[in-house]
């Protein structure tokens, strides 16, 4: 089972990279890791160990952070939290979800979830209808009764 969070979290990676100028994250060591633990403590009030750090930055991390230190996270780039980077991130990719097809499991996972949705949409819509041309089509149809 896919972390509907991975590709955000590669995505903060790289802001954070991008922000911290020091160089990839696979190749920080212990001391990067321990500063990044101070920056965030300093920018956010919240602590967040070195190995949560370290483990966030590995690219086999299959687990997803809990939910205070993800708001550290998006609060560090600037952001109120973690569902407004998101946000930010789907609205930057084009749409809710947009650049990260893993969210919905996958680009099949996404044709399914709209298949569904025009099934469910069919069938609210062709009882209305009959129920619309039954009316319509009986003697009397238009008189209300009268």
């Amino acid at each position: 089972m896919r972390n509907p969070e991975r590709p955000y979290i590669e995505t903060w990676k790289a802001l954070a990279e991008e922000k911290l100028q020091w160089g990839a994250s696979g190749r920080w060591r212990q001391r990067d890791f321990s500063y990044l633990s101070e920056k965030i403590y300093n920018e956010t009030s919240t602590l967040i160990s070195v190995s949560t750090l370290k483990r966030i930055c590995r690219s086999d991390f299959g687990g997803t952070p809990h939910p205070g230190t993800l708001d550290a996270l998006a609060r560090f780039l600037g952001f109120e939290d973690w569902p407004e980077f998101r946000k930010a991130q789907d609205a930057q990719a084009g749409g809710p979800g947009g650049g990260h097809p893993e969210e919905a499991g996958g680009d099949d996972a996404g044709r399914a979830g709209g298949r569904r949705r025009l099934i469910f949409t069919a069938l609210a819509i062709i009882p209305a209808a009959a129920v619309a041309v039954y009316f319509a089509a009986r003697p009397g149809g238009d008189s209300c009764g009268e």
